[in-house]
């Protein structure tokens, strides 16, 4: 309770020894209002302000008014006679009569109105606070500085990899990379995995279309082409039965006895470097294929161009994917496919996510790694590895250099141990 006192007299003292004022037991705040009589106003607020010992904050103490208040609660009354102040509850005066006794010497320039205990605001619990657990340790923030700015690097015989995410909070790129399948040296798979509306699609499709390969190879299936092709089906299907509203680009190279099948879902891209010649391997499965926006409009689908990107639904960019359930009656998972011998001219395979070919073209490419490539058969091997992922490295840093804010994955597998 906040009151303001005004008095048209000079000085103001404190009546120490007139007799402690009495007040009300029982009023309302919220009901009270401002009057003013004579030069005296008081103004109350209508929030209480309860003091920690349970009774009302106090008033100074001033030089009696000839008019008294009788303070009630309907409110404020105004008397005119100098009768002295009279109460509604006769109990709340003795409990103030007691209280007063109580007080010390020091306490007598205050007058404290105490209120019934029936009638007193209570104050309320607060709520738990609930204090999330953080450490105190410098890790976990050196931790997310890793996650802001994350480079993957991996390396194995006959091939590295070079990742870097771009402005999204999580990187969506996910490789694998699967050297001596069945422990047969001749046998290889390779593949990079560009995803979009998450990073589920993507890491599914890395971890199960390989195996889906090796699966079919090892129930006697001769045909690569068919056992890929069946692998990338398999995997949309499996993929599509979790109901997960992400989908994933990918490319992907099976080698096997000297032969190697490409194939490729949207618009990640394999570029062969042959005696130094750029060769795409794969078409990109965006809708600036007319032949990809036919198809879609076959199926009952929509495509539209918005600031000079083709759209199917007026949402993604791509034909096809592994994945979007949302998207699933007019996008495909049918692979494209290229089937090749690897032959003494083929010196290595490069596959990468978009984040790479839309800054880097092929022959680009094909340029900056073969420097770090075409002179590996005069080191060991461990210096074959430092070159290819050198080369990786630096593919990675020229698209970032120019402008890519999209993750970038960069794999290039080394083709003169795989040549027939």
């Amino acid at each position: 309770m906040k009151m303001k006192m005004a008095l048209t007299t000079a000085a103001v003292q404190v009546a120490s020894s007139s007799p402690l004022g009495r007040a009300p037991s029982r009023f309302s705040p919220s009901s009270m209002k401002t009057r003013s009589f004579q030069d005296l106003s008081i103004e109350i607020s209508s929030q209480p302000l309860v003091s920690p010992s349970g009774r009302f904050s106090g008033l100074s103490h001033r030089r009696p008014s000839p008019t008294a208040i009788n303070l009630n609660c309907h409110g404020l009354a105004q008397r005119n006679d100098k009768s002295p102040a009279t109460y509604d509850n006769p109990k709340s005066s003795i409990l103030i009569q007691e209280e007063n006794q109580r007080l010390n010497d020091s306490e007598r320039g205050v007058i404290t109105a105490f209120v019934d205990e029936s009638k007193r605001p209570r104050r309320q619990r607060p709520p738990n606070l609930v204090i999330p657990q953080t450490s105190t340790s410098v890790a976990p923030f050196v931790k997310l500085e890793e996650e802001l700015h994350k480079e993957m690097y991996g390396q194995g015989r006959n091939y590295s990899v070079a990742c870097k995410k771009g402005r999204r909070e999580v990187m969506e790129d996910a490789f694998r990379a699967t050297t001596d399948i069945s422990g047969n040296s001749t046998t290889a798979f390779f593949g990079v995995f560009d995803g979009h509306g998450g990073r589920m699609a993507a890491d599914f499709a890395a971890e199960r279309l390989g195996q889906y390969i090796v699966d079919e190879l090892g129930q006697g299936e001769g045909d690569l082409e068919k056992a890929v092709r069946t692998a990338y089906l398999t995997t949309d299907e499996a993929f599509s039965k979790k109901k997960i509203s992400s989908g994933a680009c990918c490319v992907t190279t099976l080698i096997r006895d000297g032969r190697m099948v490409v194939a490729n879902a949207g618009d990640c891209r394999a570029v062969l470097s042959r005696n130094g010649i750029a060769e795409a391997l794969t078409c990109d499965h965006r809708l600036e294929r007319e032949d990809e926006r036919q198809r879609i409009q076959d199926l009952g689908g929509y495509v539209d161009c918005h600031n000079g990107v083709w759209r199917a639904q007026g949402v993604l960019a791509v034909s096809r994917s592994i994945g979007d359930i949302h998207m699933k009656e007019w996008l495909s998972a049918e692979p494209e496919m290229k089937k090749l011998n690897i032959t003494s001219d083929c010196e290595f395979l490069i596959l990468a996510s978009d984040g790479l070919w839309d800054k880097v073209s092929n022959e680009e490419a094909v340029a900056i790694a073969r420097p770090f490539c075409v002179e590996k058969e005069e080191t060991t091997t461990r210096l074959c590895e430092r070159s290819l992922m050198a080369a990786c490295r630096k593919l990675v840093e020229v698209a970032v250099s120019r402008g890519s804010k999209d993750d970038v994955t960069v794999m290039i597998a080394d083709l003169v141990n795989f040549s027939s």
